[in-house]
């Protein structure tokens, strides 16, 4: 019978005590309600043994709805107990809210917006690395129970964390690398409270140190404006294809592409972004300018295009120019992305006490949780022969992560050693 199954199924789940195993339980509950259905107006006659069987059936209905639940609450306490209770300094918590944070902010193109995305495993093929840990760790199948529960969540409550799992990482959010806590709080009041989400991702953009995420969040707030401005669909469908012709080197269709769409959404500022950087590629620099110029005073929060601009400049080494851009930026739009930028752009120009003051100032204060910002610290201190605090600027890069780029922190050191090693004896 399918009772018996059922028992079969939930020993085999109190021995794994996975997903997958409940799953197996839900499966042959479904099937017994679908045959229950199907029988209960059987069950209403008064015929010969049919009370008694009704009675029977009942119970074990009831039964089995209330293992089911029992072992469905139980389980989901388990997989969110990590979320609840954890730490950042817990490799193992660190790791899962990485991934779940770039899983959901995880966007190639424009969107509107219609509700909380789904969090799709399909994505952690662009971040193999972080895949490879789960795996060599055992954790995967154990991350993706937590993202079918969390995908249950989407479906069901409407929100991804519920607030026990949101008022812990809040109290966490001055000890996270990156801006995990706005970002979740963000996605978790998509379908509730519009304009919270914007102000979120705003917030997260302020001390965000990763310039994919950054990008991400970017993408998010422009795909916001368009839903919260009504643009019609249709026009980001041709916006996307115009990205999607520059992505392939399409430069010529992408240029009549976004020539339309510029007239057509004159006041929004992504086909002038993008107009400019075909315009850009064409040479055409001052034409490239102009377009740039009006994107950003049409919103002067875009980060792309200025993503766009500082790139250019720092391969062309006009560094000068670079510290001009990022002053405007940071007047437009007060980042930690902006400001190293700026320490950056002072390093280069040998103006080494203004980048440390920058970094001090400006960044570090933002978020103390980036590893460029204290390699970059450690270059300006050992320009200046501050061979001590660059050790400790270096060194400052293994406490807060010492699983990771241990061969870029050996040549700084060994240079370190070698600079200060050659210095003419007093």
């Amino acid at each position: 019978s399918l009772y018996k199954l059922f028992l079969k199924k939930q020993k085999v789940y109190l021995k794994k005590k996975n997903k997958p195993s409940l799953d197996s339980c839900h499966a042959v509950l479904q099937s017994f309600n679908e045959g229950f259905f199907v029988f209960k107006p059987y069950l209403q006659t008064q015929k010969d043994g049919i009370p008694q069987l009704k009675t029977r059936t009942y119970n074990i209905r009831k039964e089995m709805l209330s293992q089911y639940n029992e072992d469905s609450q139980k389980l989901k306490q388990s997989i969110l107990a990590l979320l609840e209770t954890g730490s950042y300094s817990h490799y193992k918590f660190f790791l899962f809210v990485d991934i779940l944070n770039r899983m959901i902010c995880n966007i190639d193109t424009l969107e509107i917006i219609r509700g909380i995305p789904p969090l799709n495993t399909n994505v952690l093929n662009r971040f193999p690395e972080k895949t490879k840990e789960l795996v060599n760790t055992g954790w995967f199948n154990e991350f993706n129970d937590l993202v079918e529960l969390l995908n249950d969540n989407i479906k069901n409550e409407h929100y991804i964390f519920d607030p026990d799992v949101i008022s812990h990482l809040k109290l966490l959010d001055t000890l996270e690398r990156q801006p995990y806590y706005e970002i979740f709080s963000a996605f978790n009041s998509l379908d509730t409270n519009f304009r919270n989400f914007y102000t979120s991702i705003d917030q997260a953009a302020v001390k965000c140190t990763d310039s994919t995420l950054l990008t991400m969040l970017d993408t998010w707030m422009v795909s916001y404006r368009i839903t919260y401005s009504q643009i019609d669909e249709r026009y980001v469908t041709e916006i996307n294809k115009g990205i999607k012709q520059l992505y392939y080197g399409q430069w010529e269709e992408a240029q009549n592409t976004f020539n339309i769409i510029m007239r057509q959404l004159n006041t929004v500022a992504v086909p002038w972004f993008y107009a400019a950087i075909i315009s850009f590629h064409n040479n055409e620099s001052f034409s490239a300018k102009a377009k740039f110029d009006r994107s950003l005073k049409i919103s002067p929060h875009y980060i792309a295009p200025r993503m766009f601009i500082f790139k250019t400049l720092m391969a062309q080494k006009r560094y000068p120019e670079l510290l001009s851009e990022t002053d405007t930026a940071i007047h437009s739009f007060d980042i930690w992305y902006f400001h190293y930028i700026k320490a950056y752009a002072l390093f280069k120009m040998n103006r080494n006490h203004d980048c440390i003051n920058e970094l001090l100032t400006q960044c570090i204060p933002v978020n103390r949780w980036d590893l460029k910002e204290y390699y970059l610290l450690g270059d300006a201190y050992l320009q200046l022969k501050y061979f001590e605090k660059a050790k400790e600027a270096y060194l400052k890069t293994r406490e807060i992560d010492p699983y990771s780029g241990s061969e870029y922190f050996n040549k700084k050191m060994q240079y370190l050693y070698l600079i200060r090693n050659n210095q003419p004896k007093k």
